[in-house]
């Protein structure tokens, strides 16, 4: 029985639990000694794998859905460079953003009316925060539109797949 769930069985990585009983050598080693290699400092799989009693239908399903959206929006992004290559010649940038922010508002007002039942129209603050919030999608989209008339959906796509590796470099920069 893969999916049931005990009171008893602790859901914490194999790696984490203390063992019953420790030599007063093991308790009195306050300093960690360095790892030789990648294996002892993060661990294999199986070592840190939760119980199989740990695995509900819940968790899994919650985990397939989060694996199936990130297909999802990985696929839409990556058709979404040829399809705007072949309408960037025929549209100015600006107009081919504001159709697509203005269709996806659309598409989107029911689902978000439905589910935080918007009965009240946003101030001007409110309006204006989301704005900002905005403005570096709209910044991004802009740019792709503008560089898709120059350059090839391929390129566009490979410069976009650095998007992650740059996010990076710029975390590292910042806490440093």
């Amino acid at each position: 029985m893969p999916f049931q769930t005990s009171e008893a069985v602790p859901c914490t990585p194999a790696s984490e639990a203390q063992p019953r009983s420790t030599s007063s050598r093991m308790r009195q080693s306050a300093k960690p000694r360095a790892p030789r290699s990648l294996e002892p400092a993060f661990g294999s799989l199986e070592k840190n794998a939760l119980p199989a009693s740990c695995h509900t239908r819940e968790s899994i399903g919650k985990t397939r859905w989060a694996h199936g959206t990130m297909l999802m929006a990985t696929v839409l992004i990556a058709t979404s460079f040829p399809v705007v290559a072949s309408i960037a010649g025929a549209m100015d940038s600006v107009v081919l953003t504001l159709l697509r922010f203005a269709l996806a508002s659309l598409l989107f007002l029911p689902l978000v009316a439905l589910r935080y039942r918007l009965e009240v129209i946003p101030n001007w603050r409110s309006l204006v925060r989301y704005a900002a919030l905005s403005a570096p999608l709209v910044g991004f989209f802009l740019a792709m539109f503008e560089a898709l008339r120059t350059t090839t959906a391929v390129n566009s796509g490979a410069l976009f797949t650095f998007g992650p590796s740059f996010a990076a470099l710029f975390a590292v920069g910042l806490t440093t």
